[in-house]
């Protein structure tokens, strides 16, 4: 009788171990199945998986990593918002170094993804800049991903810039001077680097010429020749510029003997275009207005307001 006893014991602890080793072969095939449904982009049928992985598995390192695919998932399904908090709260758990700083880059994506068009409300596309600097200070020493943040911040200027621009084209048109000289001032003190700086100077001496002050045109004109056709942001090789210093000169990327630059060596200020055709436009517009007996609210300016607006 006891040895019958001992023998059921024995049975049903068997049993149980051999269905914790099933059930746990189970999960690494439901895994691996995830990850190839992944990888094969089926992002909607590896989303949902990975889903029910971290709610059977919560607590654990496998739903911690299963977070990571999760967020992966929602970013290539352009669920950003859910992406982005998926990656935040992989972020938090997770303790794999590397991964982690992959994960705090994607929710800078999924943050660039989520600004809206340049006519809309920018609040996003100004959060979303202090998020890719974060990332670059918190990761100075690393250049793996320094040159796509810095084309993506560049970007992202640029549409705060347009909006800048653009807003002061309504009050030009609406002859409403003024409003429209505090927009292009601002595009030029906050967005100087950005391809947009030189329509804001054209613009600001259309202005002084509509005021019938060509004085100040030229002066404006004369006082910001050495800015026109600077580079914006990108060098004609394709390397980027980091940022334009208030003294301006051009901080560059990768400095050695065949033209590139390090971050935060400076450079002299140069042109990236050296026919300055821009100056050239600029020039030529004060030239219409004063030297042909044609002002500038003359024919001379609408056809070249049609072609700005």
């Amino acid at each position: 009788m006891k040895n019958i006893i001992t023998l059921a014991i024995f049975l049903v602890f068997f049993i149980s171990c051999a269905s914790q080793l099933d059930g746990l072969d189970e999960t690494d095939l439901y895994v691996e199945k995830s990850i190839e449904y992944y990888k094969d982009k089926k992002y909607s049928k590896a989303r949902d998986r990975f889903q029910n992985i971290i709610n059977n598995n919560q607590g654990t390192v496998l739903a911690v990593e299963s977070l990571y695919y999760l967020a992966l998932c929602e970013y290539e399904l352009r669920e950003f918002n859910n992406a982005k908090q998926s990656f935040k709260e992989y972020v938090r758990y997770s303790q794999d170094d590397l991964r982690r700083q992959d994960a705090e880059y994607k929710i800078c994506l999924c943050m660039f993804e989520l600004t809206l068009d340049y006519n809309k409300d920018q609040t996003a596309t100004k959060k979303a800049i202090d998020e890719f600097q974060t990332f670059i200070e918190k990761y100075p020493g690393d250049k793996k991903y320094l040159s796509e943040v810095n084309q993506r911040i560049m970007f992202l200027r640029e549409k705060l810039a347009f909006k800048q621009y653009k807003s002061a084209i309504l009050y030009v048109k609406s002859s409403q001077y003024d409003s429209a000289e505090i927009y292009l001032d601002t595009l030029l003190t906050q967005f100087r680097d950005t391809k947009y700086a030189d329509d804001a100077r054209i613009a600001k001496i259309i202005i002084f010429l509509m005021k019938d002050d060509i004085k100040q045109a030229e002066s404006f004109l004369h006082n910001n020749e050495k800015y026109f056709d600077e580079p914006n942001g990108i060098y004609d090789s394709g390397e980027e510029f980091e940022d334009l210093n208030d003294n301006g000169k051009w901080d560059f990327i990768d400095k050695n003997n065949n033209g590139t630059y390090d971050k935060g060596e400076v450079s002299e200020s140069f042109k990236d275009n050296q026919n300055n055709i821009r100056y050239k436009e600029a020039k030529a517009i004060i030239d219409n207005s004063t030297n042909h007996k044609i002002t500038i609210k003359g024919l001379y300016f609408f056809d070249y307001l049609k072609k700005i607006l």
